[in-house]
């Protein structure tokens, strides 16, 4: 199996989590197994794109876990917006080494509920590989909008204390999974939102028994819900969405927590001003 090019200790702590989790990769472990058997169950029904979901798996632990390595996170930058770019650029050279190495063929192969479907084959075409890159990659610049502009407003209202707790409960912020990724409407929804983070105005913060919570208000969840496209977009959309497949396990929710604790270590920023 090819390794970064990188010789530095980083490049090897990375090398090694990514050959650990390759193999639990094509060995099928369990967690693998239960959500293969729901993503084939989706697939059955119609959801062809309800198979990437185990290589977004992959991609998300080897590029979350890599992170969160000692060796790696005090190299890491404050501002919310640097570390989703971190973790993207991670998570694309993730799936590049996958692909370079066959993992993604060799784990869908040896899996007994994809081992009969054409889901990724050893030859990718371009448009296929470029599915693959844009997958996993698109969930952190999806969870820094809402994020970031969540952490403004608990800092504007003296809310220091475990901010990545007060926003991981949050649930109106995930609405920004579900938005549909045609270009016309997606730059609508950037331009509802704000760039680099969503706009303080589109939030209340809600005191709830566990503390103050940032929230989207009512009007900006009403209006984020007309950027939805049930059943359209690409299968970015289809598989991150927080609305779209199984309520009890959604991919977005299992990942939720752990990209938002990334994403605001107790000492970052979001001092960023947005694009005009």
């Amino acid at each position: 199996m090819s390794r970064p090019r990188n010789g530095s200790s980083e490049g090897y702590l990375f090398a090694d989590n990514f050959e650990a989790a390759a193999l639990d990769f094509i060995g099928v472990g369990p967690e693998y197994i239960n959500l293969s058997a729901q993503a084939r169950a989706m697939y059955d029904a119609g959801r062809e794109d309800a198979l990437y979901m185990m290589a977004v798996k992959f991609t998300l632990d080897v590029t979350l876990d890599t992170l969160a390595l000692p060796g790696i996170a005090k190299h890491l930058a404050t501002e919310v917006a640097h570390r989703a770019d971190q973790a993207r650029r991670t998570a694309h050279t993730v799936v590049q080494l996958a692909i370079e190495n066959d993992v993604f063929a060799l784990a869908y192969g040896n899996n007994p509920y994809t081992a009969d479907v054409p889901a990724i084959p050893e030859d990718l075409t371009d448009d296929e590989a470029s599915v693959l890159l844009d997958l996993p990659t698109t969930i952190f610049p999806d969870v820094q909008v809402p994020v970031g502009g969540a952490l403004r407003v608990l800092k504007h209202g003296g809310v220091n204390s475990n901010p990545a707790a007060a926003i991981s409960r949050s649930p109106s912020l995930r609405l920004v999974a579900g938005i549909h990724r045609d270009p016309d409407n997606a730059a609508a929804a950037s331009e509802f939102l704000g760039w680099p983070y969503a706009y303080e105005d589109l939030y209340e913060l809600q005191v709830s028994p566990t503390g103050p919570t940032p929230a989207f208000t009512q009007e900006a969840q009403d209006r984020l819900r007309q950027f939805f496209v049930p059943g359209g977009g690409c299968p970015a959309r289809g598989v991150t969405a927080i609305d779209s497949w199984d309520p009890q396990r959604r991919l977005l929710d299992q990942y939720w927590e752990q990209t938002v604790g990334f994403l605001v270590p107790p000492e970052a920023t979001a001092d960023y001003e947005n694009e005009a």
